[in-house]
C-alpha cells in the first residue's frame, strides 16, 4: 500500500522578490505624464493649413469675424525656426485667434495671388500676416520675428481690438471717415477701468468696424457744435459716422455721412445695441452731415474780468460824492444838497448820450450783421446743410477709396 504521505506534491517555493517593484510606482508615474502630454497635444489649437482654392476657407480668413495669424509656407532654416515661433504663439493666444499656413503665391479665386492682392512685401521672409473682420492684412516685420518673445508681443498687439488715435482733421478722414462705417470714443480723460474694459468688449463684438478715439481735454471738433456736446469734465462720448454712398461730381450742400450720438450708459451690451441700429442708412437719430468735420486744439476758457471796485459810499442816490462826479476840485465845498443836485444832472447827461450811441448802432446794425455774419458764417462753419443757390455751384470730389477686401474679387 502506498504511503498516502509520499504522493502528496510539495509547493514550490515562492520566487525572489523581483528588484523593479520599487520602481513601479514611478514607471507608473511616468507612463502617466506621458500619455497626459499627448492629450494635451491633442487637444491644443490646431495649426489649421489652408488652400486657396477654398473659398470657405479664405472667405472665414479674411472676412470672418475672429482674428487670423497667418504664415506663408516656405522651406529652409529660417523658416523652420520661426514656424517653432509661430507654434509657440498659436498655444499662447487660444481663443484669442486662429493660426494657419497657406501657399501665398497660390491663386485666388480672381487668379491673384494673397501676395498680390494685398501687396505683402517677399523682401521679408517668411512672410507672415494678421488679418479677419475684412481688415486688410498686416505684415509682420523681421525684428517682429526674431524671438518667441518679440513674435507673441507683436501678435498679442495685433489681435487685441483697440481704436486708432486721431490728432488731426486728415487723420480723422483717413483712419475713420474714409470707412463705409467708423465709430468715435471721444475721451474726457483717462477712461474708468469699467469703461475701458466695456469699450475693449465693444470692438471685440464689432472686429468689422473701425474704432478711432481722440483726446477731448486736448483737442475739439466740430461735432461738438453741431451735436451739443462737450465731452469734458468726465463725459466721454462715443459717436458713430457712416458713409453715404456718393460718387462723381456732388452739388454742394449734399449729405455725405450720416452721424449719431450714443447717449446711454457706456455698457457693452447697450452700445452693442446703438453700433447694430446706427448701422441702418437713414434713421431719424441720423443726423447728415455735408462737411468733414474739423479737428483743432480746444482754447482755454477765457477768464472772467476782476469785478469792478465797489463805488465810493456818498448820501442819497448812492454814491453822490465828488469824485463821482468827474473830480473833487470843481465841486469841492459845496453842501450835501447842491451836490446830490449836481450829481442827479450829470446823471442825467450820462443817460442822454448812452441813448444817443445806442440809437446811432441799431441804425448801423441791419447793414452791419448782413455783412459780418455772414463772413463769420462761411469762415467759421465747419460743416452743415447748406443752400445750393441758383443750383450751378458744384464740387468735384476727388477721395482716394482705400481697398476693401471684397471676396468676390479675391
Amino acid at each position: 500500500m502506498a504511503n498516502p504521505k509520499a504522493a502528496k506534491k510539495k509547493r514550490p517555493p515562492p520566487p525572489p522578490p523581483s528588484r523593479l517593484a520599487p520602481w513601479y510606482p514611478a514607471v507608473v508615474a511616468m507612463g502617466v505624464a506621458v500619455a497626459l502630454a499627448f492629450l494635451a497635444k491633442a487637444l491644443a489649437p490646431p495649426i489649421h493649413f489652408l488652400s486657396t482654392y477654398n473659398r470657405n476657407q479664405m472667405k472665414d480668413v479674411f472676412l470672418g469675424k475672429g482674428m487670423w495669424v497667418v504664415l506663408c509656407s516656405g522651406e529652409g532654416a529660417g523658416y523652420d525656426a520661426v514656424y517653432k515661433r509661430f507654434g509657440t504663439a498659436s498655444k499662447a493666444m487660444t481663443g484669442s485667434a486662429k493660426f494657419g499656413v497657406v501657399d501665398c503665391a497660390g491663386s485666388l479665386p480672381s487668379g491673384k495671388s494673397i501676395l498680390q492682392k494685398f501687396d505683402l512685401s517677399e523682401e521679408v521672409k517668411p512672410v507672415l500676416f494678421v488679418t479677419g473682420a475684412g481688415l486688410t492684412p498686416a505684415q509682420a516685420s523681421s525684428r517682429n520675428m526674431e524671438t518667441h518673445a518679440s513674435l507673441l508681443k507683436w501678435v498679442q498687439v495685433m489681435a487685441t481690438p483697440g481704436a486708432s488715435p486721431v490728432t488731426s482733421t486728415r487723420e480723422l478722414e483717413s483712419k475713420c471717415l474714409k470707412k463705409e462705417r467708423c465709430a468715435l470714443v471721444m475721451k474726457a480723460g483717462p477712461l474708468e477701468d469699467d469703461v475701458k474694459d466695456a469699450f475693449k468688449d465693444l470692438m471685440g463684438n464689432h472686429r468689422n468696424l473701425k474704432f478711432v478715439s481722440i483726446d477731448s481735454t486736448k483737442l475739439e471738433t466740430s461735432l461738438e457744435k453741431k451735436l451739443g456736446i462737450k465731452p469734458v469734465d468726465g463725459s466721454h462720448q462715443l459717436v458713430h459716422f457712416i458713409r453715404y454712398n456718393v460718387t462723381g461730381k456732388v452739388k454742394v450742400g449734399t449729405p455725405r455721412w450720416g452721424v449719431q450720438l450714443y447717449s446711454g450708459a457706456l455698457e457693452t451690451a447697450s452700445m452693442s445695441v446703438f453700433i447694430e441700429g446706427a448701422a441702418i442708412v437713414g434713421t431719424k437719430e441720423e443726423t447728415a452731415l455735408t462737411r468733414l468735420p474739423t479737428v483743432m486744439t480746444r482754447k482755454e476758457p477765457k477768464a472772467k474780468p476782476p469785478p469792478p471796485p465797489p463805488k465810493a459810499e456818498g448820501g442819497e442816490g448812492g454814491g453822490a460824492s465828488a469824485e463821482g462826479l468827474g473830480g473833487a476840485g470843481k465841486y469841492e465845498g459845496m453842501d450835501k444838497e447842491k451836490l446830490l443836485e449836481a450829481f442827479r444832472k450829470k446823471q442825467a447827461e450820462r443817460e442822454v448820450a448812452r441813448r444817443k450811441e445806442m440809437d446811432e448802432e441799431a441804425d448801423n446794425f441791419l447793414f452791419e450783421a448782413v455783412d459780418e455774419g455772414d463772413q463769420e458764417g462761411i469762415a467759421g462753419e465747419t460743416f452743415g446743410l447748406e443752400e445750393d443757390g441758383d443750383g450751378d455751384k458744384e464740387q468735384e470730389e476727388e477721395e482716394e477709396e482705400e481697398e476693401i477686401v471684397d471676396l468676390d474679387e479675391m
